[in-house]
């Protein structure tokens, strides 16, 4: 039984994920899903304190301009960066990073055992004051991810998963929901931050989800969407022009709880890729095939989709 300091009133137990029964590889496991659960609460603690400020002194956090002239970059970005991979690094010192405000492009690096990390998912949204962000924490060996956390740290919210051992939020299990139909479901459509994103396929689909979903929403938080997806919560979610760091936990969330995640055409995400489409559902066909074939419809030709996705490192 572990307490995070979000609320000292809320447990995340991962102990019983433990047992005699369970191999070598199952312990170093669960052993690194607490210490990710304990880095990511480093981060949240700081989110929640500046955010208690900004909110207090009305001002927004200051900002900086990363190279792409959409894309913001707080402080507290940096500084969340700083303190989940100072305490990974001190935990697995033999362990790679591969965190979003750490990583230069063109940099090479190793999915054989990683960290893949968003230390503040939905900085926009924590800029102007929009209380949804969160923080994102994922490991991967051979490239796929093993182990997964997603905390909102503005809701007291820790959702994570452990591959073949489900998904959990705040200690107890979760599963994607049983909606059948899409005109009954509710989805979520991503935009991208970036100048010169795929604005019209995206919104192409915004406005099928419109006229065929229930509801549509749109976040700006991708890891806490798919991990929305996990819950129930959402029926669907879908993006273009994601990175690894964004949906690696969230991906195994969604699959960790009965659901499917895909790229918009079908195809396996693969986190070796810099840039990738990404379709979650909660699995069943007559919703995921239903968005998946109103993806297919927006037209994105699949020579622009090989260039967009090609990995760069």
């Amino acid at each position: 039984m572990m307490m995070t300091a979000l609320n000292p009133q809320i447990t995340y137990n991962v102990d019983f994920l433990s047992s005699p029964m369970q191999g070598a590889e199952d312990a170093d496991l669960v052993k690194r899903l607490q210490v990710a659960i304990e880095a990511g609460t480093l981060a949240s603690k700081l989110i929640q304190e500046a955010f208690k400020k900004q909110r207090v002194g009305g001002q927004p956090e200051s900002t900086a301009k990363e190279s792409d002239d959409r894309d913001l970059l707080t402080q507290l970005d940096v500084a969340c960066d700083d303190a989940i991979r100072c305490f990974l690094k001190q935990k697995f010192p033999d362990d790679f990073q591969l965190t979003e405000e750490s990583y230069q492009e063109g940099w090479p690096f190793t999915l054989e055992s990683t960290w893949v990390v968003d230390p503040l998912d939905g900085t926009r949204n924590f800029v102007h004051g929009f209380p949804c962000c969160a923080v994102s924490i994922a490991y991967l060996v051979h490239g796929k991810p093993k182990l997964a956390v997603v905390i909102d740290p503005l809701h007291d919210e820790v959702f994570y998963a452990l591959k073949n051992h489900g998904a959990f939020l705040n200690g107890q299990p979760i599963t994607t929901s049983p909606v059948p139909q899409l005109s009954d479901a509710l989805v979520s459509v991503g935009f991208p931050n970036a100048a010169g994103g795929m604005f019209r396929e995206e919104s192409d689909l915004f406005l099928f989800a419109v006229q065929r979903a229930n509801g549509v929403r749109r976040l700006g938080v991708a890891a806490l969407e798919m991990a929305y997806v996990a819950a129930g919560r959402l029926d669907s979610f879908c993006q273009l022009g994601l990175s690894p760091w964004d949906v690696a936990a969230g991906y195994l969330l969604v699959q960790e709880a009965g659901g499917l995640a895909t790229q918009w055409h079908g195809e396996p995400v693969s986190f070796a890729d810099r840039r990738f489409s990404v379709l979650a559902s909660n699995g069943l066909p007559s919703i995921h095939w239903a968005m998946q074939e109103a993806c297919q419809l927006t037209g994105v030709p699949q020579r622009t989709r090989r260039a967009y996705s090609r990995l760069v490192f």
